[in-house]
């Protein structure tokens, strides 16, 4: 299955690897980004790479898609957004992101 990047005039929406599980963690260990996602702050790095192998697992199922955010002009990763509870036959998904508080 090929994932699809996507590009605008700021950012990149890359596909998002275990290199990307610090960075990912920092954003996801922030009581105020996770305090409306349903999920508990990350506690340890170890949680992040888990999350990103979820992430790859809900698109080979075809469940969702995540991307990595990316700030073009640095390079540095700023979030995450994405489809989720992806239901292809009934041709609906929820759209959730979490973005470092500092990009807000």
């Amino acid at each position: 299955m090929w994932f699809k990047e996507l590009e605008t005039e700021r950012l990149n929406l890359i596909e998002i690897g275990h290199h990307h599980a610090e960075s990912l963690f920092e954003i996801l260990s922030k009581d105020e980004v996770t305090k409306y996602d349903g999920i508990e702050s990350l506690t340890l790095v170890e949680d992040a790479r888990r999350l990103i192998d979820s992430f790859k697992s809900a698109y080979i199922n075809k469940r969702g898609m995540r991307w990595g955010v990316i700030l073009k002009d640095s390079g540095k990763f700023i979030g995450t957004v994405g489809l989720h509870q992806l239901s292809l036959a009934n041709k609906r998904a929820e759209i959730g992101y979490e973005i470092h508080p500092e990009y807000w």
